[in-house]
Parts: structure tokens; sequence; C-alpha cells
């Protein structure tokens, strides 16, 4: 353990996340890289979360609790209790490889390097591999390419997840950045983007794979197959402080280009759901 503590704060977001918890838990406290702590925010569970959060005997783990106010709320709250030197965010119902911090870690010995950002994989809920990338590179990338793989993945279909990435805490904190509560979609994309605009130095990038996500039926971006979610309107939102972001530290036309053509594909994602699923009445008012 470091003298000012820990390497790495691993922060999860917990909510009605009982039937999954266990096994996120137990795949990030049987990591190889041992020098990290757990904090779990328990975030107004109405289920048996919470004492599974409380069930684990090991000092690493600590526990925090609160009325429900959301995943962006909750993942402030490990933001405040934070000791790591880094900060690396996981899904109470997904895993992590066994190496996951490892690989991880193990890309953060130079001083320069800021951003760390790695591989993942995609299951369905019967644990069958749905999404896989073959590649396998390891690459130094200037801050302006870690943005550009926000919008114009190398080597995904999506890199705006938070949970293939290190961040540096002390980064973070001396930027005053923190989740954006109002939004409720592209939160992570938000933050990511936030945080390498407030940065300078250099990311690391690799494509092993780190994370197992899960895709789950009730998870916020499969909701959109069920109806038409009105917070769906908020990723409209974080577009608009993403590209003011990229538009203040000075970055390329070229980056701003590639915010603005994924901005512009929300709007037409939005748009097609609300014929879909939206009354004439109120499409009017909406679109």
């Amino acid at each position: 353990m470091n003298i000012s503590g820990y390497k790495v704060s691993v922060i999860v977001s917990v909510y009605n996340g009982e039937q999954y918890l266990s096994k996120c838990i137990e795949s990030i406290l049987h990591q190889t890289y041992r020098d990290f702590e757990l904090i779990l925010v328990n975030d107004g569970s109405e289920d048996g979360s919470e004492a599974v959060c409380r069930s684990y005997d090991d000092a690493r783990v600590r526990v925090f609790s609160q009325p429900n106010r959301g995943v962006s709320a909750a993942r402030n709250r490990g933001l405040d209790e934070a000791r790591g030197e880094w900060v690396y965010f996981c899904d109470a119902d997904d895993e992590l490889y066994e190496d996951a911090l490892e690989r991880l870690v193990q890309k953060t010995e130079s001083p320069e390097v800021c951003f760390v950002m790695g591989g993942y994989e995609i299951y369905d809920i019967d644990g069958n591999m749905v999404y896989s990338r073959p590649e396998r590179e390891e690459l130094t990338l200037t801050i302006d390419q870690c943005i550009e793989n926000m919008f114009q993945p190398w080597f995904y279909c999506y890199q705006g997840y938070l949970w293939t990435k290190l961040f540096r805490r002390d980064r973070i904190n001396a930027a005053g950045l923190r989740f954006d509560e109002r939004i409720s979609f592209n939160e992570d994309r938000l933050f990511s983007t936030q945080y390498l605009c407030s940065v300078s130095g250099r990311g690391c990038y690799f494509t092993h794979p780190v994370y197992r996500y899960y895709e789950r039926p009730g998870s916020a971006m499969s909701s959109l197959k069920r109806g038409f979610n009105y917070k769906f309107l908020t990723d409209l939102d974080a577009f608009a402080i993403m590209l003011e972001a990229i538009t203040d530290s000075g970055k390329s036309e070229a980056l701003v280009r590639q915010c603005k053509i994924s901005f512009l594909w929300s709007i037409d994602n939005i748009r097609h759901l609300s014929l879909i699923h939206i009354s004439e009445p109120t499409r009017r008012v909406v679109i």
C-alpha cells in the first residue's frame, strides 16, 4: 500500500443488485493485483443489496449508504470517499477478469500517463459471449487521440464506458470534476470527455479484455427497447456539455466535428424512438 493510501480505488454504485452483486464483488476481491480499496455505495436499494455489501470481512471493503439519488450521485459519493491514487469504476451487475487491475495498473508506471483504457467483452444473461474483438494492441496515445476514441473508437464499436478505464484521482479533484447528476444517459462518456479535456500528458490503450459486461433486461439502454424513456433526452444535454468542453479546451476542429457528428446521431436516434413510442400530440412537443 502507498503511504497516501491505496494505488486504486474501485467504486461500485449499487442499486437493487442483489441477484448479481456477489459475483461482481468477488471478481474484484479475487484480483491478482491487491493494492486497492473497494468502495461500495448503496444507493437506496430496496432489496438485500446492502446486506450483501456488508457481508464481506475484508479490510479493503468500505460500504456507504445513501437515499436513492441515482448512479451519478452514488459515483460522486465514491469519489468523495476515495483514497487511491487512481480511480476505477465497475457496475454492480458485471465482472472483472482476474488480472484486470494488474493489466491496467501496469500502464501507469510513467509519470506522464494520466489515463488508461483497456478492452472488454459483452455477454448475454446466459453467459454466452456476444461481442469480442480479436485484436491485441498496446498503444501510447496523446490526449487528443484518447478523446477521439470517445467518439470514433479505433478497435471497438464504443469506448465511452467507464469500466475500461483508470483515472488519476488528483487530476479529477484538481479539475473539480464530478458526475453531472442531471444526466441519465451518456453520463459515462461525458465524465471521461470532461476529464480528458482537463488534463495533459499521455494515455495508454490496450485491447486485451479486462471487463465482462452483461446485457441485462433491466439496464438503462434496454429500457429503450420496451418503450420511449424520456430520460434519454438527457443524452442531448450530455453531448452539449461535451461539445462545450472540447471547444473551450481548444481542441482541434476534427475533434469538435466528431463530437458534433455523434450529437447529430443522438438527435436522429431520439427522433426515431419518439416516432415509434410517442403519440402524435406529445411528439409535436418533444420533437
